[in-house]
């Protein structure tokens, strides 16, 4: 059975129905390419068609796009331009169809699915929460080599067209009406019905195909003259200042958008084809395509094996209303789930309430959402200063101080309050889940559930699995997290877990240099030239030295000596310098945020000349060997969850794939040597792991 199908109308109008059997969403690969090659041949010698619309079959898809098994398989520059250029002649015959082809898009429209879009002669969309528009090919290290650079501009002009293919950002049907990019909104329930009538009236008025959106003089002036390299200008100076360089894709598609803007569209499409060629056999794509795959997998994960009761989860507690007990709230309230807060003054429930509710209306104020579903979603939240209505909820996370003591009482006073089968879940950044589920009178519903500050942007979970906890209550949370809009990753009940017990001597490290006189903005830009999203000594700021230096502490106690931290951290305490929190830390946070020039005083250090190379190389081989050694100790189950955790738990920098295969990209026995030198020079906390020592012995990688 084929991938189209097709229905004509007693009105002469073609109804085309794209459903990929097999499959849970229409994709394009070469045996669909070839399929719909032999349909737009047959309708162009047909003469009994009016107009005709390309919908789909699927619930919520339109086109995912192109297979990213096929693209993942091309070997070279040439097959991926060859490939390229297919697309581009089969999409073009569209255009040459003697009657008006409509994309009717009623849900997800990404990259190829965008690109066949453009070259139909009108495109509608449906006001399904589902419909979502956008070119998602540079996140892949790629760039839309099907049309979309060259055509996308064409129609809704070049800047909205640099920001919407730069970024991969994807529109809602309103939206995308706004900009141009569709030509009529519809209602999801009576869309078919609708697209008809709207072939119809095109048919009536003698409209062809679609225009582009009329621009202002201003604009006009800016971007279809040659002024317009002002726009790829500062396009190209926006995407060095974030990603100093090392992601090329975004590069090449404004220098592929630069090129066809300016000459015949076939010349634009040819360009793109070679672009694709360069940018598909670069190790950034392929690290990006591998990151893609780890996450399609968390996707059919369950968290454990076998087949487990998974419970349904209808109403949530969380105990503390602090930056994380409001970011869990809010994240159960954002998929509808009715969630009471509690704290133990009014104070900290306000001002749990204010965060809950600014996180929505920046939702409304960037048009995310209506203010009344703003309202209704602030709504499902219910501050409380005792445990009222906790006795009917299927879930409680308590995030409450952290200490062992305080969560202790805490779980004991809630044996009288929960319901036998409801999941008490701690948020405990470091602490032992085996030890604190001891005092729940149901030891297997109790587990971890470490969210990521802040909350509301941070993607990763990760799943702590106490030494009692049962796979029911693993597999539970794994869902939930999922529906929450989280990457979860099961990780082992060890001090630190996985992402902190990594980063911790990573930031260590950053105060050890800043000891030893390397100035905090080598440190910073050294790291974020490396790739990570925030400097090291910038992100302790942002955490807080006090939180730091405990989590350091408990890490410490657990692992000896290469855990140390430096004693600098507890003169910052000591000076309350805390970070962003009080105003001051290592930067200052009043006015213009600026490094604090006191702290070199205050910490009695003599700044001295460093490079960014050797700060480079001891952040990064500390986490290196630390994930190894998680590996080792089975924290997690592969090597590729380290670099999903650290990727979504840290900011570790995509285009290098994660901690493990940006060591495999080093190499073990090139790490190997460097841990030897640094710690014949610095000391055991370089100490190399027994595995990474294998490894290197034996010539093998992580992957």
């Amino acid at each position: 059975m084929g991938a189209f199908k097709t229905e004509l109308k007693e009105s002469k109008i073609l109804k085309i129905v794209f459903d990929l059997p097999g499959e849970k969403v229409n994709k394009f690969s070469t045996p669909v390419m070839e399929e719909l090659e032999k349909l737009l041949k047959e309708l162009m010698e047909r003469n009994d068609i009016r107009g005709a619309y390309l919908i789909s079959g699927k619930k919520d898809i339109f086109i995912a796009g192109a297979d990213i098994d096929e693209i993942n398989a091309i070997k070279n520059k040439d097959e991926a331009y060859l490939k390229a250029k297919r697309g581009i002649e089969i999409f073009s015959m569209i255009e040459k169809l003697p009657f008006p082809l409509v994309a009717a898009i009623d849900g997800a429209c990404l990259g190829g699915g965008a690109e066949i879009a453009l070259f139909c002669h009108f495109r509608v969309a449906s006001d399904n929460k589902a419909t979502r528009i956008g070119f998602p090919e540079v996140n892949l290290g790629i760039l839309p080599a099907w049309g979309g650079t060259q055509k996308l501009p064409r129609l809704i002009g070049l800047s909205q067209a640099l920001d919407m293919i730069l970024t991969g950002r994807t529109l809602d049907g309103k939206r995308a009406l706004k900009i141009g990019l569709v030509d009529a909104l519809f209602p999801h329930q009576v869309f078919d019905e609708f697209v008809e009538n709207f072939i119809e009236d095109m048919l009536r008025k003698g409209i062809k195909s679609s225009k582009p959106k009329k621009k202002g003089w201003i604009l006009k002036i800016i971007e279809d003259t040659p002024l317009n390299f002002i726009v790829f200008s500062k396009a190209r100076k926006q995407v060095l200042e974030r990603t100093y360089g090392n992601y090329p894709a975004p590069l090449a598609i404004i220098e592929s958008m630069r090129y066809g803007y300016k000459k015949k569209i076939e010349k634009g499409f040819d360009f793109d084809a070679r672009k694709l060629g360069e940018l598909i056999e670069t190790d950034v794509s392929k690290n990006l395509i591998n990151i893609f795959y780890l996450t399609e997998a968390i996707k059919k994960e369950k968290g454990v094996k076998g087949e487990p009761k998974i419970k349904d989860i209808k109403r949530a507690g969380v105990i503390g209303a602090g930056v994380m007990g409001s970011g869990i709230a809010y994240a159960f309230s954002s998929v509808d789930i009715p969630v009471r807060m509690r704290d133990v003054n009014t104070t900290a429930l306000t001002n749990g309430m204010k965060s809950i509710a600014s996180v929505y209306n920046d939702s409304v104020k960037k048009k995310r959402m209506k203010e009344s579903e703003a309202y209704q979603k602030i709504s499902l939240v219910s501050p409380s200063l005792d445990f009222s209505g906790f006795s009917t909820a299927d879930i409680v996370v308590e995030a409450v101080f952290e200490d062992m003591d305080v969560k202790k009482s805490l779980i004991s006073e809630l044996n009288n309050i929960l319901k036998e089968d409801c999941i008490l879940a701690s948020n405990t950044s470091s602490l032992s889940i085996t030890e604190m589920q001891k005092s729940y009178k149901f030891p297997e519903n109790f587990v971890g559930l470490h969210f990521f500050n802040p909350v509301p942007r941070m993607p990763l979970v990760e799943v702590v699995r106490g030494e009692k906890t049962s796979d029911d209550t693993v597999a539970t949370v794994f869902a939930l997290s999922k529906k929450l809009g989280k990457t979860p990753i099961v990780v082992k009940d060890e001090r630190g877990f996985l992402v902190n017990r990594i980063l911790m001597p990573y930031l260590n490290e950053a105060v050890l240099l800043l000891e030893e006189g390397c100035p905090i903005e080598v440190i910073d830009s050294s790291m974020k030239k490396f790739g990570m999203p925030m400097g090291p000594i910038r992100l302790l700021d942002e955490v807080g030295i006090d939180v730091a230096s405990k989590v350091a502490l408990i890490l410490y106690n657990a692992f000896g000596e290469r855990m140390k931290p430096s004693s600098k951290m507890e003169k910052m305490i000591e000076s309350k310098l805390l970070g962003k929190k009080t105003g001051k830390g290592f930067y200052i946070f009043n006015g213009r945020e600026r490094v604090n020039e006191e702290i070199y005083r205050i910490l009695e250090i003599e700044k001295k000349p460093f490079s960014a190379e050797e700060v480079i190389k001891r952040m990064t081989i500390v986490m290196i060997n630390e994930a190894s050694r998680c590996v080792e100790e089975g924290i997690v189950e592969s090597p590729s969850t380290v670099d999903i955790g650290m990727i979504f738990g840290t900011g570790f920098p995509p285009f290098r794939g994660g901690v493990l295969r940006y060591a495999d990209s080093l190499g073990a026995q090139n790490i190997l040597k460097e841990l030897e030198n640094l710690r014949n020079k610095y000391g055991m906390r370089f100490t190399p792991s027994p595995l990474l020592e294998k490894m290197a012995r034996e010539g093998k990688k992580f992957y």
